[in-house]
């Protein structure tokens, strides 16, 4: 029998909004890549507005969304699901930290909803090479379409992030991956 490892990402990359106006951000992306947003900047700061309260908040650093992945916008929860802005810093930091393109076989649908049908969603064009935003419906459902969500919210202040006033369900995640870590211990051991 051959044992076979799936790598389990436990590493939390911290991201921190910023009150610069979002056609900043884009444009500061596009510095380092080459862009295609379906928003122009005028767009971008209409519908992507700079938050009234800057946060910190931590997600898993995986390469693909993972969150409610095959759901429709409609049926996730939203309350801790990336932002737009979040996804343009998130993009440029996980491209330093490992020198791969987040999203290069899905999309991320972000929190933001452009009306009662539309929601906006970015990932990585290979054919392209180039990241892109745009739009889908919010009833559609595709198995390559997640989301990214918080697993911890934090004061900007501060050094680490607390799990405090998450869903249970966030609250339980890192329970949930030590257990996971546990049992690949124990069956190592086993095998041993």
């Amino acid at each position: 029998m051959k044992l076979t490892k799936e790598i389990i990402h436990t590493n939390k990359m911290k991201i921190t909004e910023t009150t610069k106006k979002t056609s900043e951000l884009m444009d500061n992306l596009r510095k380092k890549f080459s862009v295609y947003s379906y928003w122009d900047n005028d767009e971008l700061d209409k519908n992507f507005p700079v938050p009234k309260e800057t946060t910190t908040r931590e997600f898993t650093d995986t390469q693909e969304s993972t969150d409610f992945k095959g759901n429709s916008w409609n049926e996730m929860d939203k309350t801790n699901m990336m932002t737009l802005r979040e996804y343009i810093l998130f993009f440029q930091a996980y491209y330093e930290k490992y020198k791969k393109y987040p999203d290069e076989i899905g999309w991320t649908v972000f929190k933001d909803s452009l009306s009662d049908d539309w929601v906006a969603n970015g990932c990585w064009s290979p054919g392209s090479r180039e990241v892109g935003f745009g739009w889908n419906n919010s009833g559609n459902r595709y198995a390559y379409y997640g989301a990214r969500v918080a697993i911890s919210l934090c004061d900007s202040s501060a050094i680490s992030c607390s799990l405090t006033d998450m869903p249970p369900v966030i609250k339980n995640h890192e329970d949930r991956l030590a257990r996971i870590e546990a049992w690949i211990n124990g069956v190592k051991n086993q095998l041993l």
